[in-house]
């Protein structure tokens, strides 16, 4: 572990906790307060000067924090503090490299968060929207890091099973062979996938999805149909995978997300430590 903070660093976390949101929650995880109405470079030299006379450990809280902030960019944060394997502690060396990806529907946010917290009392991370994603980053690229991941908890509800975004990452979790060993699917209890009658009415609302939008784009000309067309492209893949995915996922045994909770998620915790 550095001893004292590079410029390296500095700029890194400058460059992962550029905005309000951002800043406030590292001043929070490593129990600093702190405000300024300055820019953000000067924010942080601000803040480290201050965290360095306040904690001797400061670094020590400071590398916690990115890690738990900012799981995406867990490699280079370990390079620029100069952690080792063999210098994490034991709580650590089990859940360190597992990484997880979270995906739901932010009409489901308040089960999201609470499996979140169940996660970081295990010392577990996940890899979420709300941690990754920072002011302009292409979503796409966040969604299709899906598949870097050792597994994929899929809050599976009515709402999930009619996003976009939602089903844009099951479709790059189903370019996995190991799909079935890297999905953790947790259901809701609108989500009707366990009758074919079921199945077919959200196989007809992404066909009236996409035969919309075909009908909508029919007036444009090459030049003005390059993101439509890929759209199109994108709906016309979820109409004709989405029976596959529900299908596979109606035939697992599954629990409701109310006795997992109730369970302290044990068996989600089983198949991933």
């Amino acid at each position: 572990m550095i001893s004292v903070i590079s410029v390296t660093l500095k700029q890194f976390l400058i460059d992962r906790f550029a905005n309000e949101s951002a800043f406030d929650d590292l001043c929070r995880e490593i129990g600093i307060s702190y405000s300024s109405s300055e820019d953000f470079a000067t924010r942080m030299t601000g803040l480290l000067r201050k965290a360095a006379s306040n904690h001797p450990d400061y670094i020590g809280k400071l590398y916690t924090a990115c890690i738990k902030l900012r799981p995406g960019f867990t490699e280079e944060i370990n390079i620029l503090f100069e952690v080792t394997p063999s210098s994490k502690t034991p709580n650590n060396l089990e859940t360190a490299d597992i990484r997880i990806f979270l995906s739901y529907s932010w009409k489901n946010k308040a089960v999201a968060d609470e499996l979140d917290k169940a996660f970081q009392s295990r010392g577990i991370q996940l890899v979420r929207d709300i941690y990754d994603v920072q002011y302009k980053y292409d979503l796409k690229e966040f969604m299709k890091s899906i598949r870097d991941c050792d597994y994929a908890i899929t809050i599976i509800s009515d709402a999930y099973l009619k996003s976009p975004n939602c089903m844009f990452e099951i479709m790059e979790l189903l370019k996995e062979r190991k799909f079935r060993d890297k999905i953790l699917p947790i259901y809701q209890d609108d989500a009707k996938i366990f009758t074919p009658a079921g199945r077919v009415a959200y196989i007809t609302y992404w066909n009236a999805e996409y035969d919309e939008l075909k009908t909508s784009a029919q007036g444009l000309d090459l030049a003005q149909a390059g993101e439509v067309a890929e759209d199109l492209k994108m709906l016309e893949i979820i109409r004709m995978e989405i029976a596959g995915f529900m299908g596979a996922v109606s035939r697992m045994r599954l629990i409701p997300y109310d006795e997992l909770r109730a369970g302290g998620y044990k068996e989600i915790f089983d198949e991933v430590l």
